[in-house]
C-alpha cells in the first residue's frame, strides 16, 4: 500500500508544500496544524485558504489536494466554496482578506523560486475576485 505522498507526483507535492507553507507564515500557524485534524477556528482558516491556494491558483484537482491532505475531496470542495464566499460576500474580513492575498503572493513567489511546473493560471479572474473584497 503506498503513502499519501508516494501517490502524488513530485511537482504536486512540492506545489502544496510551497502553498502550505506560504498560508501558515500569513496565518502564524505551524506547518503540521495546517496538514492535521485539529479544528481551531484559526487554523481551519488557514487550512481552507491553502485549499483555495492550491485549487484556484495552482490548478491542482479536488482529488490531488484531497489526498495531499488525507481528507475526502468533498472536504476540500467545501472550503474552497467557504474562501470563495468570504470573498464574494466583502463581510468585515479585512484582516482574512489581508493574509489571503499575502498567502497568494507568498506562494507566487515560492513557486516562481522553486519551478512550479503546473499549467498557467486564470490570473484575472482571480485578481477580479480578489478586488471585489
Amino acid at each position: 500500500m503506498k503513502s499519501r505522498v508516494e501517490k502524488i507526483t513530485r511537482t504536486d507535492d512540492d506545489t502544496v508544500r510551497i502553498a502550505v507553507t506560504a498560508t501558515a507564515i500569513q496565518f502564524n500557524v505551524e506547518v503540521s496544524d495546517i496538514m492535521g485534524r485539529r479544528r481551531f477556528e484559526p487554523l481551519v482558516l488557514a487550512r481552507m485558504t491553502a485549499y483555495w491556494l492550491l485549487k484556484e491558483v495552482a490548478g491542482m484537482r479536488y482529488s490531488r489536494i484531497a489526498e495531499a491532505f488525507g481528507r475526502h475531496h468533498g472536504a476540500i470542495i467545501s472550503g474552497v466554496k467557504r474562501v470563495k464566499g468570504l470573498i464574494e460576500i466583502k463581510c468585515n474580513f479585512d484582516r482574512f482578506h489581508r493574509k489571503l492575498k499575502a498567502s497568494r503572493r507568498d506562494f507566487e513567489e515560492m513557486a516562481e523560486k522553486y519551478g512550479d511546473t503546473s499549467e498557467a493560471r486564470k490570473r484575472e479572474e482571480l485578481d477580479d475576485a480578489l478586488r471585489v473584497v
